[in-house]
Parts: structure tokens; C-alpha cells; sequence
């Protein structure tokens, strides 16, 4: 089982916190716009592997049962038996960025009804009048520390001496035109 570190998980609140500047090892807190760029790397990280069937951990999510697939719902929306957490898309296109506060960002939902979406999801249904204990749990939110690490090289400028001293003599003939 994949921990997932600072992730908040009840029926009112599904997010998970990253402090950035400790991921990346240098503050960031002032630029903005590569803050807002990982929480959309972050988010579509999420929602992309979710599309593909596969849970945080990289496991295929647990399909659907012979009954939801028996259901009128499920061919209304003309589901197919890959589990892709996408009935309606509701829920996976509202994920964004819910808070960003001094380079610390918190990925999850703004509203109640995908919240509860993306608890029972979670959580198997728990706490449902009549689907809990019925749903498999399907752990699709977060990241795991193998896709923190992907953030980490994708974001984190490499700053080896010979590369600084390059981008000293860069800088150096830029400002000198």
C-alpha cells in the first residue's frame, strides 16, 4: 500500500498538501507562475493516470461490479469495463489547485458534491446508506513519492557549478550589449 503524505481525506474535504519549497529544495514562494505550472503538472498528473485505470500506487483500479455494469446508468453514459473514474467527468475536471500559500499548494476539490465523489471513491463508499461496504475502494487521488520525485526532476533547475558557471557567462555577455 502507497502512503500518500498530507493527504486529507473525509467526506467534506479530499486534498493533498505539497510544500514546494521543500520538494524542490529552494524557495520558490515568490514565482508565481512556476508555482501555478506544478499545480497544474500536479493535477493533470492525477488525472491522467486516473483515465488510464490505474490507482495511485500504479495498480489497475477494481472494476466495476456485474450489477453497475447490468445498470441503466452505466449504459446511459455508455461506460466501457475500463475503470477510468469518469462517469459524468465531473469530478476529475474540477480537480485544481484549492489553496497557495508561501510556495505551499493544496490539490483537491472546491465543492461539496465532488469532494463527497472523491471520498466515497477513496474510502470504498464508507459512510453510504447503501454502497458501502458494496464498492471496492478505488485510491486514484495523490501522488506517490516516485511521481514527487518526477515533479522534482521536471521542475527543479539543475544547479551544478559548471552549469552556474555557464549561466554566469551567459548573463555576463547578455548585459554587456
Amino acid at each position: 500500500k502507497v502512503k500518500i503524505k498530507a493527504l486529507k481525506l473525509s467526506d467534506s474535504e479530499v486534498s493533498q498538501e505539497f510544500d514546494l519549497n521543500k520538494i524542490l529544495g529552494m524557495n520558490i514562494s515568490n514565482d508565481e507562475g512556476l508555482v501555478e505550472a506544478i499545480g497544474q503538472f500536479i493535477v493533470d498528473k492525477i488525472v491522467e493516470r486516473t483515465e488510464s485505470g490505474k490507482s495511485v500506487s500504479g495498480a489497475a483500479l477494481p472494476k466495476y461490479s456485474k450489477t453497475y455494469k447490468d445498470s441503466l446508468e452505466f449504459k446511459a453514459f455508455g461506460k466501457s469495463n475500463k475503470v477510468n473514474m469518469t462517469l459524468t467527468g465531473d469530478m476529475l475536471s474540477s480537480l485544481t489547485i484549492t489553496s497557495n500559500k508561501s510556495g505551499k499548494i493544496r490539490i483537491g476539490w472546491q465543492d461539496e458534491e465532488n469532494n463527497k465523489k472523491a471520498f466515497g471513491h477513496m474510502t470504498g463508499m464508507q459512510g453510504h446508506p447503501t454502497l458501502e461496504g458494496l464498492v471496492p475502494k478505488r485510491e486514484f487521488f495523490g501522488l506517490n513519492d516516485a511521481e514527487i520525485k518526477e515533479l522534482r526532476d521536471n521542475f527543479r533547475p539543475d544547479l551544478s557549478p559548471t552549469n552556474a558557471e555557464n549561466d554566469r557567462i551567459i548573463l555576463d555577455k547578455i548585459f554587456k550589449l
